[in-house]
């Protein structure tokens, strides 16, 4: 199989995490010659100045593969008041999330609230889980008895021993009330200017980068109410730092006028540097003025130029990572969205193989609900051409599963908003589908498994077909996995799936970073 190589050079981060270590998945790589000389050629053979992300060759381990399975073993400790004669189970990616009751992942007891468990899985394989008593009614959760984040184990060639705690069972303990429990129902902000409002400006540039916090002069912004007087004392700032931080910080500064007039909020990108580049930043809820918590992914040499205008990817995360679903406080959800197997690229720059040295700006925000306003996501696209050095014309959208679904929504109903979108196992609603000519000026490359059980193959065939019965400017593209179920984003966004494509659909012959920097309204 080919695997990839971590780099955990942000163990720190996973301290949310029980098991401290990342994970990613495996895939499986069919060897056939012809497809590797394409892509190698191809790869030479790249007229473009814009350099990509990452390569279809840096997660491939250099040639070096696992092979085999490895053994690993749980020791697990239960509260007091576990059952004595409870049935305690592994449950995750391995076992379709069903909660427990499979007998390979059943928990041996070995003493009082001691039990152990032994399997042996793919050497180069990741496992996500939780621990419960049969079902999720009865699973485990933090002291304070709120859900707790996945659990992630890397499986290597050697044998692994990991020793776990659980604090307290779902159903043995009073839920105390999430202290950033509604957090996602923030307003959409109203971008609109009108002769009422106060406005603010920056003092000085957007974008201030320093070596040290101790060179840091705020310069602060000036505001004038619809009469043109002065109301700057009246601004707030908010997200400056109190201490030496090496990071990107964003501070936001508000005024509310006499009349409770408040101006559309403007934001300075305040970035200390370190020995390498900040590879990505957590900006949950209330931590600037976006409605939206999301993950931000900058360039290295980002603000240096303040005129340099930069492509931007919004990449929109799959079902059960909305923030209604995690229902963890808003730093954790956003934390847990990035090592998800449904994180995107977030997840590639958490384990540090994501190249900064590309101008690729990458923002992955947090939906609230399942079911998402469309005009929510609008407002996301408005809030980072105002908050960031945005080429307009260069903006993508891209999503796995219901993100797939929601860049499809888009390009429908802002189709001079977007320059091309990357649907990945998604479709088009059926609400929607009888407009998606709208979309004909959109480019489009969108990736499926004909072995996808979540959504059918059958959806994002029949939405290519449509779209180009639109004549649209460039035909629209379906490249197809066979060998993988339904989270087939991360053979594209990981470029695993450049390797086994198959030939029922579109080659995936070119890096997917590359083709959507050359995309342009």
């Amino acid at each position: 199989m080919r695997t990839i190589n971590f780099n955990f050079f942000q163990l720190g981060l996973l301290l949310f995490l029980t098991v401290n270590m990342g994970a990613c998945g495996n895939f499986n790589n069919l060897e056939e010659p012809s497809k590797k000389l394409l892509i190698s050629n191809n790869q030479n053979t790249q007229s473009t100045t814009d350099t990509p992300p990452l390569l279809p060759e840096t997660l491939s381990n250099d040639g070096k593969e696992y092979k085999g399975l490895t053994t690993v073993t749980f020791v697990l400790k239960t509260p007091e008041n576990t059952p004595t004669n409870a049935s305690i189970y592994l449950s995750g990616t391995f076992d379709e999330w069903s909660g427990g009751g499979h007998d390979k992942y059943k928990f041996i007891k070995t003493a009082t609230n001691l039990y152990e468990l032994s399997i042996e899985e793919d050497a180069g394989s990741a496992l996500q889980f939780k621990v419960t008593r049969g079902s999720w009614d009865s699973g485990e959760v933090d002291e304070r008895g709120r859900r707790i984040g996945n659990r992630v184990v890397l499986v290597r060639d050697k044998a692994l021993n990991i020793k776990l705690v659980v604090n307290k069972w779902n159903d043995q303990s009073t839920e105390i009330e999430n202290i950033d429990a509604g957090y996602w129902h923030t307003s959409i902000p109203d971008y609109q200017h009108n002769l009422t409002r106060p406005i603010i400006k920056l003092n000085g540039t957007q974008t201030v980068i320093i070596s040290s916090f101790d060179d840091y002069q705020e310069q602060g912004a000036t505001a004038l109410n619809f009469e043109g007087v002065d109301i700057s004392p009246r601004i707030k700032v908010n997200g400056l730092p109190e201490q030496i931080t090496a990071g990107d910080h964003i501070i936001t500064y508000n005024v509310t006028d006499s009349k409770g007039q408040k101006a559309v909020p403007v934001s300075r990108l305040l970035r200390v540097l370190d020995k390498e580049p900040v590879s990505y930043s957590l900006r949950p809820v209330g931590a600037t003025s976006s409605h939206l918590g999301y993950i931000e992914q900058l360039p290295s040499n980002y603000g240096k130029d303040p005129k340099q205008l930069y492509p931007l990817f919004i990449y929109h995360h799959g079902a059960m990572g909305e923030a209604t679903s995690m229902n963890l406080t808003r730093q954790t959800s956003l934390f847990e969205l990035s090592n998800w197997w449904g994180g995107g690229p977030a997840r590639i720059a958490m384990r540090g193989h994501w190249n900064t040295d590309s101008p690729l700006l990458v923002l992955s925000p947090q939906r609230s609900y399942f079911a998402t306003d469309i005009e929510r996501i609008d407002a996301f696209v408005d809030y980072a051409i105002k908050n960031y050095q945005v080429d307009p014309k260069r903006i993508y959208m891209g999503g796995f599963s219901a993100g797939g679904f929601v860049s499809w929504e888009y390009a429908i109903n802002y189709p001079n908003k977007v320059a091309a979108i990357i649907p990945m196992a998604g479709g088009v609603l059926p609400r929607i589908a009888g407009d998606i000519c709208n979309a004909r000026e959109v480019t489009v490359w969108a990736f499926h498994s004909t072995v996808d059980k979540s959504v059918d193959v059958a959806e994002a065939k029949d939405a290519i077909k449509t779209y180009n019965n639109c004549q649209p400017r460039e035909k629209g593209k379906l490249t197809l996995f066979d060998n993988i179920g339904h989270p087939s984003h991360q053979q594209v966004l990981e470029l695993e799936g450049m390797f086994n494509y198959s030939d029922a659909g579109d080659p995936f012959d070119e890096n997917i970073y590359t083709w959507m920097m050359k995309q342009k309204k």
